[in-house]
């Protein structure tokens, strides 16, 4: 039996329409939907996947605060009981591994809700551009958008942001791994100029190989194809295969070279400057033993980020550069938040040590 979200009528798994209201059982959420006895308000839909969908809200409880709705949708038969018994495990999975973590890099989560036979997480709303908006990409209406490539000192900047965030998942007492790194997976937070990793759904790790999630995105049993390591698809992840598919977006980033296009060859590998090739090698090797971790990874490009080498600009949100110490007092006062984050993490102290 299916539910009706609008009115709680119970109708037949294969009805297009709710024979009480008349609303379609295709599971969208209306602007303007209450959620959680009234405590969420819909606002409109983001994006819609093959497993969620996932809404803007406010939460009325906290001064119309915007949040992130992720719905449940019905991707398995919904004839079958079992099959909507594991998806819905799997989904308080993702709602219980983001209950457990606790880092500036992960959206926190407020609260998780069942409703009319559905269920939500509601969770943090991260402001920003996903990372894949700065590679060719399609956009909703299947439309070529051309990148606007990110300097490479922007790239390395925030691959070192998303190795510790990877570095606190790994060496977690129970290591998580999150198997869906790449660029749409990334956002790019728009106040303090840092990353964000989202999308903690272990739910695809059930989705038919070459399913179609409705983005244009080809992913499978293993994540998404270009960017999963080859011990994914024989269902053995472990946290060097985050780091895979980490390097695998960096080369995307950098390049404009889609790996969906071409699964585990990195033709123009060799046209990086050979400190960030040599690095991301390492990262892409096949065998997990034969790679490097997380912390590796973010070493070896801090290395490439002082005043001496390559990337020698220090650069703040917004894209301003300097390249003095006389010019960071000014930059500083204008960008209080983004100076203070990079105080915190010693993004100053490493740029400002071989100077």
């Amino acid at each position: 039996m299916l539910v009706c979200p609008s009115c709680g009528q119970q109708t037949r798994a294969q009805s297009r329409f709710c024979p009480n209201c008349g609303r379609p059982l295709d599971g969208r959420l209306a602007p303007g939907t209450l959620l959680g006895k009234g405590d969420y308000r819909i606002v409109r839909s983001i994006s819609k996947g093959g497993m969620g969908a996932v809404y803007l809200a406010e939460d009325r409880r906290a001064f119309d605060r915007l949040c992130i709705v992720k719905q449940m949708l019905d991707y398995y038969d919904p004839t079958d009981p079992e099959e909507r018994r594991r998806a819905e495990e799997r989904f308080q999975e993702e709602g219980r591994t983001l209950a457990a973590l606790s880092h500036p890099g992960i959206p926190r989560i407020y609260a998780f809700l069942s409703e009319n036979g559905r269920y939500y997480i509601v969770m943090e709303y991260v402001q920003g551009e996903n990372l894949e908006s700065f590679v060719t990409h399609l956009d909703e209406t299947g439309r070529v958008v051309t990148n606007k490539r990110l300097p490479r000192e922007e790239v390395v900047r925030y691959t070192i942001q998303a190795c510790r965030i990877l570095e606190y998942l790994h060496n977690r007492p129970r290591p998580v791994v999150h198997q869906d790194i790449k660029p749409a997976n990334l956002i790019l937070e728009s106040q303090l100029g840092e990353v964000r990793l989202v999308d903690f759904g272990t739910a695809r790790a059930e989705i038919p190989p070459g399913a179609n999630l409705g983005d244009g995105t080809k992913s499978s049993i293993y994540g998404t194809d270009g960017y999963a390591p080859p011990e994914q698809y024989r269902g053995q992840p472990v946290p060097r295969s985050d780091v895979f598919a980490l390097a695998a977006t960096v080369y995307h980033l950098l390049t404009d070279d889609d790996p969906r296009e071409h699964p585990f060859k990195w033709p123009k590998l060799n046209t990086l400057p050979r400190e960030i090739a040599v690095a991301l090698e390492r990262a892409l090797r096949e065998s997990p033993d034969q790679r490097i971790s997380a912390r590796e990874l973010r070493q070896a490009l801090e290395a490439l980020s002082t005043p001496n080498r390559t990337l020698e600009a220090f650069t703040f949100p917004g894209g301003t550069q300097i390249r003095t110490v006389g010019s960071l007092p000014a930059l500083a006062d204008e960008h209080w938040d983004a100076a203070r984050s990079f105080l915190y993490k010693g993004d100053f102290q490493r740029w400002l040590r071989d100077i």
